[in-house]
This record gives structure tokens, C-alpha cells and sequence, in this order.
């Protein structure tokens, strides 16, 4: 009763908006308000530390990062295993998985790629934060998105901004298409 009734409801993406119009709202009483990003919050101000905490040197690593919350939604798994594929192929290149979240999953993953024997090519970040996450994504190679159902992933949309091509699984952001940006 309350989302019938209300005057507006604000959406971050085509996949909300529908939704909400599957629940019943008018279309006309859905805002669609995206994230704003703004350049200059991509400015790297100050050079970290994060290579040398994760044993990779800047100028000569060759990785793919995974930015965001590790939780199950977020099908790391997916990555891990495709990632096992492209280690027999190259065994320099790197995947970096920044972000924290549920400690369960977090051991499962850990667990995963020592079972696929990628344990050395795969290095778990934690949280990243301003300049470090500026840095991991101004020198990844790729940013890969396999979140199910996310609505206008962040990540996604930092990884653009700083211009590194990004792979994505079913997440609501048309512009990826559109601008043929991954």
C-alpha cells in the first residue's frame, strides 16, 4: 500500500524501475537517479603502499582486480574458476580481489584456489580505500564484475572512469553496451 501511494520513488537503475513497476507503480512516479562520479575524486594524491603489501610491482604486474564486497552475491567463485583457465595459459598474470565481507566466504574462496593450485597468482587485498584503490585500478589490466543482479555497480563505473576496460555478468548498466565498454 505505502509504494502504491507514494508520489515518487527514486530508482539507481532500469532493472529497480522495473520492479517497481511490477509491484504496481506508475511509471511516471519513478525517478531514476544514477550515482554521480566525479573526476577529480580520481586523482591520485598521494602513492601507497598497496604493491608492496601485496608483493606486486607496479610497473611490471599484469593483473585483474575484483573490486567490491565479498559476499556470495557477489559469485567470486565465478572469477576463481575462470581464472584457473587463463593461469595455464599465463602463469605471471595476477588476480587481485580487494574488499571485505563475510569471513566464511572469504575462507571458502581462499580455500577454492588452493584446490585449483592458483593460490600463488590470486592475492586478497581486504578493504582499499582513496589512493589505494585508485592505484589497483589505475594499473589493472581488467575489472571483472560477476555480482548477480547488482543495479548500477559502483565499481563498475570507477573501473570506466579510470578509463580499464571491465567484464561484467548480468548487472543493470546499459552503458556498458552502449559505449561497447565491455
Amino acid at each position: 500500500k505505502l509504494i502504491l501511494n507514494a508520489s515518487g520513488m527514486h530508482s539507481v537503475g532500469s532493472q529497480e524501475t522495473k520492479a517497481y513497476t511490477d509491484l504496481g507503480v506508475k511509471l511516471e512516479n519513478i525517478f531514476e537517479i544514477y550515482p554521480s562520479i566525479s573526476k577529480e575524486h580520481f586523482i591520485i594524491k598521494n602513492q601507497t603502499e598497496i604493491f608492496s603489501k601485496l608483493e606486486l610491482e607496479k610497473s611490471n604486474s599484469q593483473y585483474l582486480l575484483s573490486l567490491g564486497r565479498v559476499v556470495k552475491r557477489k559469485r567470486i567463485e565465478l572469477i576463481l574458476n575462470a581464472f584457473s583457465k587463463i593461469c595455464q595459459k599465463n602463469k605471471n598474470i595476477i588476480l587481485v580481489i580487494a574488499g571485505t565481507g563475510n569471513q566464511s566466504y572469504l575462507n571458502q574462496l581462499k580455500q577454492l584456489t588452493k584446490s585449483l593450485k592458483i593460490d600463488k597468482n590470486v592475492k586478497f587485498a581486504g578493504l582499499v580505500l582513496g589512493n589505494e584503490k585508485l592505484e589497483l585500478l589505475e594499473s589493472a589490466k581488467i575489472l571483472i564484475h560477476t555480482a548477480s543482479g547488482d543495479i548500477h555497480p559502483l565499481a563498475v563505473e570507477e573501473a570506466l572512469t579510470m578509463k580499464i576496460p571491465v567484464v561484467v555478468t548480468d548487472c543493470d548498466m546499459p552503458e556498458i553496451k552502449k559505449y561497447d565498454a565491455g
